[in-house]
């Protein structure tokens, strides 16, 4: 009988985990299908993952299981084709599993010509940069920017030309961002941190500041 009323017990609250999850994840559509409206976007519920080719390359989307892409909305910022969605996946296993979500921007630019770099607060998932091979990349003009981010990519010399003092100011002075850039592509988010629907519009205008920045130094080269 005892372990009868466990097993109802342990479903019971199985169930109610998974009613409450199903709720939030609809709130959560709905005001993001809201948030797109009001910025003139277009929607998407879902879509496969990663939501378009090319995104398989970096890090973020090369990471863990489980990979889902969601709450898509698609658009354009200053000269730059431009997706903001939430993006989660899973690493490791059992009670050692652990769900990363964030809300991702996405930026598209062919004039963007940017060197292949990933670009994190310091001690945020070092390990992934160190498996392939990364020096950070430390700038003696500026250790309070050293000191907060761990900054790697395969070529050295082109990303110091474009991170410039510009950069490394903006960076130095809003913590807390990763980035990862490749020619044509910026990609901006808070490791582990979903954007509230009605932030949305701030959260476009900040990442939109960062590839402005990418943008304006690599054509000075």
């Amino acid at each position: 009988m005892d372990i009868l009323i466990f097993i109802l017990t342990a479903a019971g609250v199985l169930v109610a985990v998974i009613l409450i999850s199903r709720h939030f994840d609809a709130r959560r559509r709905e005001g993001m299908r809201e948030a797109a409206l009001r910025v003139g976007y277009r929607y998407a519920e879902k879509t496969e993952s990663p939501y378009t080719p090319g995104l398989e390359g970096f890090a973020l989307f090369s990471s863990g299981r489980s990979r889902k892409t969601a709450n898509v909305m698609q658009g354009t910022a200053e000269t730059a084709d431009l997706a903001v969605f939430d993006y989660r996946y899973v690493t490791g296993g059992g009670k050692n599993s652990h769900t990363y979500s964030q809300t991702v921007a996405h930026f598209r630019d062919r004039q963007l010509a940017l060197p292949e770099f990933t670009l994190r607060p310091e001690g945020l998932l070092a390990k992934i940069g160190a498996a392939f091979g990364y020096q950070d990349i430390d700038f003696s003009s500026q250790p309070e920017f050293s000191a907060k981010y761990l900054l790697r990519g395969p070529n050295e010399e082109a990303i110091r030309r474009v991170f410039d003092l510009s950069v490394l100011f903006h960076f130095d002075h809003n913590p807390g961002w990763s980035v990862e850039g490749r020619s044509g592509q910026l990609v901006v988010y808070r490791h582990g941190k979903k954007v509230a629907p009605e932030r949305i519009p701030e959260f476009i205008e900040q990442t939109t500041a960062i590839y402005r920045l990418f943008r304006e130094s690599s054509m000075k080269f």
